[in-house]
């Protein structure tokens, strides 16, 4: 499921737009020397990458795209989502604490709604900022600016 897309038109044949995406992508993910901002594999019309990061990040975006050819150029469409185990994590987490809430009597608003409302607004704030700086380095390469 994609929580963030969109796509971009570019006048340029689909082999170069996918060599503009391949030349800012590390191929070899333990050759820290290469200091390419993404890491991740670039097909002829297909690309799976991650942002190449220096700290720990759990809901950093998970993004796949697709080059497709047109009759003046080339579209790429981009869908950026969250990694399926935290995905996963994030659903039993708020599940848990989302039924404690409902069964805490005490007065609200109680612990058990303060950590759902942080189970909440944490994935967010990882996922979105990451996904912004990967937009902007992605349309930057897809442009050839």
């Amino acid at each position: 499921m994609s929580i963030y897309s969109f796509h971009v038109d570019v006048a340029a044949p689909p082999e170069a737009v996918a060599d503009r995406v391949r030349s800012i992508v590390r191929q070899n993910l333990w050759d820290a020397r290469d200091a390419q901002p993404f890491i991740g594999s670039v097909q002829d019309t297909t690309f799976k990458l991650r942002r190449n990061i220096d700290y720990r990040n759990s809901f950093l975006p998970s993004i796949s795209g697709r080059i497709v050819s047109l009759p003046k150029g080339t579209r790429v469409t981009v869908a950026m989502s969250f990694h399926p185990a935290a995905s996963i994590f994030m659903i039993f987490w708020l599940a848990f604490v989302g039924y404690g809430a409902l069964r805490d009597k005490s007065a609200f608003p109680s612990v058990t709604w303060w950590m759902f409302g942080f189970g909440c607004v944490l994935p967010i704030l990882g996922f979105l900022p990451e996904a912004i700086i990967a937009r902007r380095l992605l349309l930057a390469a897809i442009r050839g600016c």
